[in-house]
């Protein structure tokens, strides 16, 4: 029986360690291995002035994709403008979160109806960012944020997606 939990247990370490690693892999492909130390307080989300989550830029450098989503909940443009960058982007419509495409297409929404984001990806929202630097200046360990919004906005991409 003790042998049989030694073994369970070593193949949990090994897998954390091999998740571990992959993590750690991706951060040093997309160039910014620092995104690992952020430990996701949320002093960045609470300065930005858009709404948007910082940390999911960060996310998005560690993870080497910058299709992942993030949060972006106060950002206002037009249901064919969201539809036109990201048919997957998520809306808020009253109560619902509901997708672009859904709202264009199954809702009947007006395409020139304001919307408000609640959802996009990371390559999207740098576009939108203002790179005020609040993000910067907010973070407690001082993580450069705000390059891999720039990184972003011009690249659109990581290096080795």
């Amino acid at each position: 029986m003790k042998r049989k939990l030694v073994i369970i247990n070593t193949i949990g370490i090994v897998l954390i360690v091999g998740y571990l690693a992959y993590l750690a892999f991706g951060a040093f492909r997309s160039g910014y291995p620092w995104s690992l130390v952020c430990y996701n307080c949320k002093q960045c989300n609470a300065s930005c002035i858009l709404g948007m989550d910082p940390q999911g830029f960060i996310e998005s450098a560690y993870a080497n994709d910058a299709d992942i989503y993030m949060y972006a909940t106060n950002i206002r443009m037009t249901l064919q403008k969201a539809y036109d960058i990201d048919p997957g982007m998520t809306l808020k419509a009253g109560n619902d979160t509901i997708t672009a495409r859904e709202a264009l297409e199954s809702r009947g929404i007006p395409p020139e109806a304001e919307i408000i984001t609640y959802r996009m990806r990371a390559r999207d929202a740098a576009k939108i960012c203002l790179d005020c630097g609040a993000c910067d200046k907010s973070c407690p360990i001082k993580l450069p944020v705000s390059s891999i919004i720039r990184h972003l906005k011009q690249h659109d991409s990581f290096g080795s997606e």
